[in-house]
C-alpha cells in the first residue's frame, strides 16, 4: 500500500489510485474507495453477495474477515476472497497500464474466476442469496460438472443482469478436466436471454477456430438450449444470434 511504502520513508504520492480521494492503505482501498464500494453494492444487488455480508460500514476489514472465517460458510468465503483478488488486479491495472477500475466488470471477472474454481474442484453450484433471512430456507440442489466423453470438449455457458446491464460469461474444458478457455464478456442493455444466447454463441466461435469436432454444451437456460436443438420456434430477440451459431 503507498500509504505504507510513505510511512517507511518512499518518496511516493500515497493518495489511492483509483479515486485519488484519500491515502491508499488496506482499509481504503479493499473498504473505503468510492469505486470499490460500487463493486461491494453491486454484489449485494445481484444477490452474489447478502448485504449483512458487506464489509462497507466495518471499521475493521482484517476483523470483519476473521468474524466471517470463523461463520464456516466456505463459500461465501470463497466469493469475498475472489472479490479482493478482483480489486487488486483491477487497482495493479491502474498503477500500470493507467486502466481505469469498471465496477461492473471488477465484479464479473470475480464471478468467473468463482465459477472456475467451483468447476476446478467439483464443489456444488452456488445458491445466492435471494430475500430477507426470514424467508424459508431453500432445498439444496447439488449440481455438479461431469467431464465429456473422451475426445470431447465441454462447453458451459451463463449469463446474468445486473439492473439493465447484461453480460454473459463462458468456460471451455477437456473430457480430462483440463482448461481450455474461460471469458466474460459485457454485453450492454440487453435482456438475459440474449446474454445467455451470446454467450453461447461466443464459445462456439472459439470451439471452432480451435478446430473442435465434438463438443457437448451445457447451459441453464432452457430456451436457449432447445432453441440450439431446433426443438423450439426461436423467439425474435434472439434469432439472429442463433442463425450466427448454425451458420
Amino acid at each position: 500500500m503507498r500509504g505504507t511504502l510513505l510511512k517507511r520513508g518512499l518518496n511516493i504520492n500515497p493518495s489511492c489510485p483509483l479515486s485519488l480521494d484519500d491515502i491508499e492503505s488496506i482499509e481504503h482501498l479493499f473498504k473505503d474507495c468510492q469505486l470499490v464500494k460500487k463493486v461491494w453494492d453491486l454484489a449485494a444487488k445481484h444477490h452474489w453477495l447478502p448485504f449483512i455480508f458487506s464489509p462497507i460500514g466495518s471499521h475493521d476489514l482484517l476483523h470483519y474477515l476473521s468474524k466471517n472465517h470463523s461463520s464456516h460458510n466456505p463459500k461465501l468465503e470463497q466469493k469475498l476472497s475472489f472479490i479482493l483478488w478482483s480489486i487488486w488486479k483491477s487497482r495493479n491495472a491502474t498503477v500500470f497500464n493507467n486502466k481505469i477500475l469498471n465496477p461492473f466488470a471488477c465484479l464479473v471477472r470475480a464471478k468467473k474466476v468463482n465459477a472456475e474454481w467451483r468447476i476446478r474442484t467439483c464443489m456444488s453450484v452456488d445458491h445466492y442469496f435471494r430475500g430477507p433471512s426470514s424467508s424459508p430456507t431453500p432445498l439444496i440442489h447439488l449440481v455438479r460438472w461431469h467431464p465429456p466423453s473422451p475426445g470431447f470438449v465441454k462447453l458451459n455457458f451463463d449469463g446474468f443482469l445486473i439492473n439493465s446491464s447484461a453480460a454473459g460469461d463462458f468456460i471451455i474444458r477437456d473430457w480430462t478436466g483440463k482448461l481450455v478457455k474461460a471469458a466474460a464478456s459485457y454485453y450492454g442493455d440487453t435482456s438475459i436471454l440474449v446474454a445467455e444466447a451470446r454467450a453461447s454463441r461466443d464459445e462456439l466461435r472459439l470451439v471452432i477456430q480451435g478446430e473442435f469436432k465434438c463438443i457437448v454444451i451445457e447451459g441453464d437456460n432452457k430456451t436457449v438450449i432447445q432453441a440450439l436443438q431446433g426443438k423450439i420456434q426461436v423467439y425474435w430477440t434472439i434469432s439472429n444470434i442463433i442463425e450466427d451459431i448454425h451458420i
